[in-house]
């Protein structure tokens, strides 16, 4: 019995060492999710859920359905060898003509049968390294499924494939590749085709104050934001270091610095060897001593009026740079504001209509049974605002007719468009009413959800085509809004807004960027955050204010950005942001928001001009809030709060405890996930922690008294008293004629 016993034993540890070896030879085959690039040795992986952005698992439907990745190469890397890890199930369903089809810049590299029984199945793809390049590289999978080779519907909920992203990905072989010393390369080492979810800059610049430098300082900041594009960068801003090698060590893990300041402050440590001695103003770019594979770029002039010109320059990302190491500035000369204004822009008050391109929208055709929908960002800045879309559009004949276009806001239908006709056709002010009802304050979402159906030629078993399913939506489609009660104070989500938003004057004029105190740790989170917005609004903001707090505040803003620790920054900033840390935290938490709203049953076009001419005003919103003050403060929490300043709404402060707090918390915040958090009255959050924690009119609800409409509302639902006020009224009307003609009668009789 012992024997029995022991050879059980032996046989369970035997079953379990299979096991784990088995777990260890899939997990070979797997790649892990991680938040940035993994190195080991000249090994990189890069899963595909940071390429997707999360990790949710994707479905490919229907018989033909396909999945588009997008790989980066950055130029700085020689790529050897690029693997794809491949993870999902498919359905059981399947037949054996179905198959996964693989592939790379439009060459199709391999193909998998997809009849695997419902099992999950896993691949490794060589991709071919004479195919890559460096940049984007376009990778598509493509599902082709069936379940039947007669009377097949294309839309069977039977056909499926899941690819799970989480556990798929890249696996790359790289090594350094030393870029020419050549000014045109600068897209190559401001590249946004990174494997990093945040890259980072370091500044160095002399450690005297002045306004110019400061300014330099904000477009440098924008110029690197504008190459890298939608990459998340963090700027740190240091003093110029005593030689190459301290500057080597502050530079950290980053293959590429900027360097400014004065020629003779940069001599030390630029070699102005091949630079002409009458060169006056202009860039270098050298390699760093000891590392073939980090850089050195210098911004250089005699004085720090010029030294902005060079600034300028450099924040333009379209200027093109010659192919030599250095160039030399003579003059720069931006364009006049009357040419600048000649554009168009949305605009935030509560009417007026402007086309989708102003959000960035180019004309775009939707093809296939499985057309995406096409998702905007509309910002509201009212309450019981309506909106109007005039869509125009084309769509292609041979559809059957219960296709159309649907118009939804905030996942809510608002109209539907027929695209019945089978010749096709073409619509030119189709116009869909958005009800306020939908509409909420701040960013709204619209949606062109097209639902194309082909046409079934007449039979239950004949095949039909989806080549002809294809309807354009151009980008003079136009929006109008209609009044409401306008919000002065705004919301922190217009921050992660699309386009050209919120800065009216050219170059964003109107936008001034206040910082407490020019040391380097407020430095780096003003250069983070400039840097940011540069990117969010597509444009350098050349124009805008970028320099220390005053006491007066430039007239001509109408945007303020005040970044610095609490004590360094102005008291009627203070007394505005209304706490004092870090001893206590005093927070104004939204109870309610009401307002007495008119609805327009007739001739709106006068109320509209009534409105416009200020002989009629909508209500303001009350809204009521409740104090709450939280004794020791979080010392090391960062935030973000739109405030009041006087007359004027438009202050948006970030601050913490201390400099190094805030510096931290915006390189935190200027990422991909925390930005999109970004909302409300108030935000806070704590450096490297994933959640950003808001208060904001989203969470008071809202309440509307009074009637609009007047008289006539009144009289509709009070038929009988209302005609009893009549009649009293018509009586005293004869009344008072009678009493005014007897008078009259005896005034005469008395002559």
């Amino acid at each position: 019995m012992k024997g029995w016993s022991l050879i059980c034993v032996l046989l369970m540890a035997c079953h379990g060492l299979a096991q784990a070896a088995n777990a260890v030879a899939l997990q070979d085959g797997v790649i892990t999710e991680q938040a940035l690039e993994t190195k080991t040795g000249q090994r990189f992986e890069l899963p595909l859920s940071q390429l997707l952005g999360d990790s949710q698992p994707r479905d490919l439907k229907g018989v033909n359905a396909s999945l588009d990745l997008s790989l980066p190469l950055p130029a700085l890397k020689h790529t050897s060898e690029v693997t794809l890890v491949l993870n999902g199930t498919a359905s059981q369903e399947l037949n054996e003509h179905s198959q996964l089809v693989v592939s790379l810049n439009e060459r199709v590299i391999e193909q998998y049968p997809l009849n695997v029984g419902g099992e999950s199945f896993s691949h490794r793809i060589n991709l071919p390294s004479r195919l890559l390049k460096p940049g984007y590289n376009s990778i598509k999978l493509r599902a082709v499924q069936h379940y039947s080779e007669q009377c097949e519907y294309p839309l069977a909920p039977q056909l499926w494939s899941q690819i799970n992203v989480a556990d798929s990905g890249f696996i790359i072989d790289a090594s350094a590749r030393p870029l020419s010393l050549q000014l045109s390369q600068l897209s190559s080492l401001f590249d946004r085709a990174s494997w990093r979810q945040q890259e980072s800059v370091t500044v160095f610049s002399a450690e005297r104050v002045s306004d110019p430098l400061l300014s330099s300082l904000g477009l440098v900041a924008q110029g690197i934001a504008q190459r890298y594009d939608f990459v998340p960068v963090s700027l740190s801003h240091q003093t110029l270091p005593e030689n190459e090698r301290a500057l080597q060590r502050q530079m950290g893990d980053s293959h590429v610095a900027v360097i400014i300041g004065k020629k003779q402050e940069l001599s030390g440590l630029v070699d102005f060897s091949e630079y002409p001695g009458n060169g006056g103003p202009g860039m270098i770019i050298q390699r760093i001593s000891g590392d073939e594979n980090q850089y050195l770029l210098a911004l250089f002039a005699d004085d720090d009026e010029t030294l902005k010109d060079v600034a300028y320059a450099f924040a333009i990302p379209s200027v093109p740079w010659p192919e030599r190491r250095w160039a030399s500035i003579g003059k720069l000369i931006l364009p006049d504001r009357e040419q600048l204004e000649q554009r168009f822009s949305i605009p935030t008050q509560t009417s007026g209509a402007f086309p989708l391109r102003a959000l960035g929208y180019q004309s775009r055709t939707l093809t296939g049974v499985d057309a995406d929908s096409i998702k905007l960002k509309i910002w509201n800045n009212t309450w019981q605002g309506r909106m109007q879309v005039r869509v125009h559009m084309a769509y292609a004949s041979g559809m059957a007719r219960q296709s159309s276009l649907n118009i939804l806001t905030n996942g809510v239908l608002n109209g539907s468009i027929p695209m019945s006709d089978p010749r096709g056709g073409v619509y030119e002010n189709y116009a869909v009413t958005i009800p306020a009802g939908v509409m909420r304050p701040g960013w709204n979402e619209l949606e062109f959800q097209p639902v194309m159906v082909p046409q079934s030629n007449g039979g239950e078993c004949q095949p039909f085509f989806t080549g002809n399913l294809a309807t354009t939506i151009y980008a003079d489609t136009t929006v109008q809004k209609f009044g409401g009660d306008e919000l002065r104070q705004r919301d922190l989500s217009m921050l992660t807004g699309q386009g050209y938003l919120f800065t009216h004057l050219p170059l964003g004029k109107d936008v001034a960027f206040y910082l407490g105190q020019a040391d380097s740790e407020t430095l780096s989170a003003a250069m983070t955050l400039t840097a940011k917005l540069s990117q969010i609004y597509k444009r350098p903001l050349l124009k805008a204010y970028f320099g220390l707090a005053r006491e007066a505040m430039n007239s001509d803003v109408s945007q303020h950005y005040w970044i610095g620790a609490l004590k360094n920054l102005p008291e009627d900033i203070k007394v505005a942001v209304n706490r004092d840390l870090p001893d206590r935290v005093e927070l104004r938490v939204p109870l309610i928001q009401s307002a007495t709203i008119r609805v327009h049953e007739g001739a709106e076009w006068l109320n509209t001009l009534m409105e416009k001419t200020g002989l009629r005003k909508t209500p303001p919103t009350n809204l009521t809030e409740a104090s709450i003050q939280f004794e020791n403060g979080l010392d090391d929490t960062v935030y973000a709060i739109s405030t009041e300043l006087g007359d004027s709404p438009d202050h948006i402060v970030f601050t913490a405890t201390d400099a190094a707090h805030l510096q931290a918390g915006i390189k935190t915040l200027v990422d991909y996930s925390h930005w999109g958090q970004l909302q409300g009255l108030v935000a806070f959050w704590q450096p490297d922690e994933e959640k950003v924690t808001s208060i904001g009119l989203a969470d008071a609800p809202f309440s509307a008294f009074g009637l609009r409409g007047g008289l006539g509302l009144w009289v509709s639902q009070y038929p009988w008293r209302a005609l009893f006020l009549l009649l009293v009224f018509l009586g005293g009307v004869i009344w008072l004629t009678r009493r005014l003609l007897l008078q009259y009668r005896r005034r005469r009789n008395q002559y």
